[in-house]
């Protein structure tokens, strides 16, 4: 084969192997800019969808309206958080299921043989009011209270201990704020303080009516145990045995005259 010749060929093979050469550099540089902007482009599709996500869950860093959420959306823990303990309180067995206790046999105590009591129901009525130095109970801590003690907010924009189901409900007694004209703000609550409760039965003079101051009694003595409250009596002064005991007894001859009246 001619020098020359061969010269040629061999000139060509270098030129084809530089240029391969570089076709396969260009193709690697590429193929890592490609890459990098594969990672650019995962983000940024991360990013947007986090704001859609932010968009559809209406998650934004604007100011919420005034006001706080409806307490009665939030669960004891958060309540309890808000009330100033670190958990709620054990809840009360749930009353109000069965019927309150009748009189099997009524024999009114000899103090109240004599008394007539006037036409009409019988209110019996308690507080319970908030100790010194905080001078108030705050709205997060009745509402975890009021769930503790099977109270449910109602008519009148105050709470009721209700005795039934979906297809009848008594109201054995309510639960009012202490200070006029009685009401809660239920829409918010969060904000809402009180000086105290007030705890009220209307009594008809029926059987039951002995098991309807028990439960009322009774829830009395949980929210004050409760909110750390003074049960006073409807004279606002500290509830008494003696005033229970005595209470007891009114109740009892009252339901018996009722019921002489009835079979007259």
């Amino acid at each position: 084969m001619d020098a020359d010749i061969l010269r040629i060929i061999l000139a060509v093979l270098g030129a084809l192997i530089i240029a391969g050469l570089y076709y396969w550099e260009q193709r690697r540089r590429q193929s890592r800019e490609d890459e990098h902007a594969g990672e650019h482009a995962d983000r940024d599709r991360m990013v947007l969808w986090g704001e859609d996500l932010d968009a559809e869950t209406g998650a934004d860093d604007s100011p919420r309206p005034e006001g706080h959420p409806s307490v009665w959306e939030r669960d004891d823990q958060d309540l309890a958080a808000d009330a100033g303990t670190t958990q709620p309180a054990p809840a009360r067995p749930s009353r109000g299921r069965a019927a309150p206790s009748s009189l099997d046999l009524v024999r009114p105590d000899p103090e109240f043989a004599g008394v007539a009591f006037p036409p009409g129901p019988m209110l019996v009525v308690l507080h319970v009011a908030a100790r010194a130095p905080e001078g108030h109970f705050d709205g997060a801590a009745i509402v975890l209270a009021a769930r503790i003690a099977g109270l449910e907010p109602g008519d009148r924009e105050i709470f009721h201990c209700n005795l039934g189901d979906e297809h009848h409900t008594e109201t054995l007694f309510s639960m009012a704020n202490m200070v006029k004209p009685g009401t809660f703000p239920f829409g918010a609550m969060a904000d809402f303080t009180t000086p105290g409760l007030t705890l009220f039965a209307q009594l008809e003079g029926q059987p039951g009516d002995p098991g309807r101051l028990e439960e009322l009694l009774g829830t009395a003595h949980s929210l004050a145990r409760d909110l750390g409250g003074e049960l006073l009596d409807e004279r606002r002064q500290p509830l008494t045995s003696a005033w229970e005991e005595g209470m007891q007894k009114r109740v009892m001859a009252f339901v018996t005259q009722r019921m002489a009246e009835e079979e007259g």
